[in-house]
């Protein structure tokens, strides 16, 4: 296998794997933010980057809705 062809199955293979499953912990942070469960301990930091997205989402807009 040429390094071309190894880098091509690097971008390809695992490096897409691994951002679609940072993309679905980072929902799953999200989600359970949008449905008012408290953060879950023990979880990635995707779950935790997108918790904290969403809560401050939340708190912005409860900010300007009571101005």
């Amino acid at each position: 296998m040429t390094s071309i062809e190894k880098r091509i199955n690097t971008v390809l293979g695992h490096d897409l794997v691994l951002d679609f499953y940072e993309s679905i912990e980072k929902c799953r942070g999200q989600l359970d933010c949008i449905n008012g469960h408290p953060a879950k301990s023990n979880q990635t930091q995707a779950y935790y980057d997108g918790y904290g997205e969403r809560f401050d989402i939340e708190q912005n807009e409860t900010h300007w809705s009571e101005q």
